[in-house]
């Protein structure tokens, strides 16, 4: 469906014909952007490998994961880390349709506060506008989109094509159900406001799980990946809504983002750091320190105590910013070599392939 949009985040509602587009992503997404989620999600993986017969145990010490990480819920994961113990969590319960049973599982305590604030949000347009005002409680980065024209409103959920096929697929089952269990909590039951449930990977062979959890109506090899209902769903009045107990928890969620912020780990505040420059490579540890106010040795320090190095975070966010300019094609790539400092093509090709595993010229044809 073709859809220009515009954004919107609250105040002034768009008119019935009029294409609206309300963004939950902070920036413009890149594919491979990292984002970090609550160790709570930890929990429901846990969970799901105890019911496979793997044991809390044997799971977190195959994951490489502190047993205190289930007792910091407020603690987040790096992207890394997710998709690392996501594909654990596949070999070991042999459930390829984990992403979808973990969608099921996920109860109202799996993101706390802001779980209670969503299910008793006046309408779903509240719920929403509440997902995207505290979405950083949930993801830093929080890939969803939610987009309206005609009688029509789509959730579009932004997968990553970095990771293998079973971990992006198990992702998007988790997100679809999740996303497709808080409508029906204002559709009802058979949630008759959802349309069409949208993948954008093939149909893989648990086909028949999709089936049962979105009854029948689950769409492969799609454009996107999420949820097309029925515009009018979001304004209809929620049989839940409480506005006295949504007004408390929103203080606690204002309390909890304000201390989330102030308690953000270190190589998060320098990957952003690094990412706001055209030139992250040329960025030395000082100058980094001094800008984030503490000195290059407490840098390197917080860092290893958080199990990353500054040389990572360099690489990293170099090959971010130097994939962002090679898919624009007007850039060619030796414009994108001196664009971020280098003094020829030659010497950019070779610390590209040093920091992501590929050549310029490989990047530049997959766009």
């Amino acid at each position: 469906m073709n859809r220009a949009a515009s954004v919107f985040g609250g105040g002034e509602q768009p008119s019935a014909d009029s294409p609206a587009c309300m963004s939950l992503v902070r920036k413009p997404p890149m594919a491979s952007e990292e984002f970090t989620v609550p160790s709570r999600v930890l929990h429901e993986l846990v969970g799901a490998a105890e019911q496979s017969g793997v044991s809390k145990e044997d799971f977190l010490r195959a994951a490489r994961v502190e047993p205190t990480w289930l007792e910091t819920p407020d603690r987040h994961m790096s992207q890394g880390e997710v998709m690392r113990i996501a594909e654990l969590a596949l070999e070991l319960t042999r459930d390829p349709a984990l992403g979808l049973h973990c969608g099921e599982r996920s109860s109202e305590g799996t993101f706390d506060v802001l779980s209670h604030l969503l299910a008793h949000a006046s309408t779903l347009r509240q719920a929403f506008e509440t997902l995207f005002r505290f979405s950083e409680l949930v993801a830093e980065n929080f890939p969803l989109m939610l987009t309206e024209a005609g009688d029509e409103a789509e959730l579009h959920h932004r997968d990553s094509d970095d990771q293998p096929l079973p971990v992006r697929r198990l992702v998007a089952e988790w997100a679809v159900v999740s996303l497709f269990r808080l409508v029906r909590h204002f559709d009802g039951a058979r949630a008759s406001g959802v349309r069409l449930a949208c993948f954008r990977h093939q149909a893989p062979d648990h086909h028949a799980e999709y089936a049962r959890i979105f009854d029948g109506i689950a769409r492969f090899d799609q454009p996107f990946t999420g949820l097309v209902l029925s515009r009018s769903l979001l304004d209809a009045p929620s049989p839940w809504r409480d506005e006295e107990l949504c007004s408390t928890l929103s203080g606690l969620a204002v309390r909890r983002l304000q201390r989330r912020k102030h308690q953000r780990p270190y190589f998060l505040q320098v990957r952003d750091l690094l990412l706001q420059r055209r030139a992250p490579h040329l960025v030395g540890v000082p100058q980094a320190a001094r800008e984030l106010g503490i000195s290059a040795r407490s840098l390197h320090r917080r860092l290893s105590e958080e199990g990353r190095t500054y040389t990572e975070l360099s690489h990293e966010a170099s090959g971010h910013v130097a994939k962002r300019l090679l898919v624009d094609k007007q850039l060619t790539i030796k414009e994108v070599a001196y664009a971020m400092g280098f003094a020829n093509a030659s010497s950019f090709h070779r610390a590209f392939r040093r920091w992501t595993g590929m050549t310029p010229g490989v990047c530049k044809c997959k766009h």
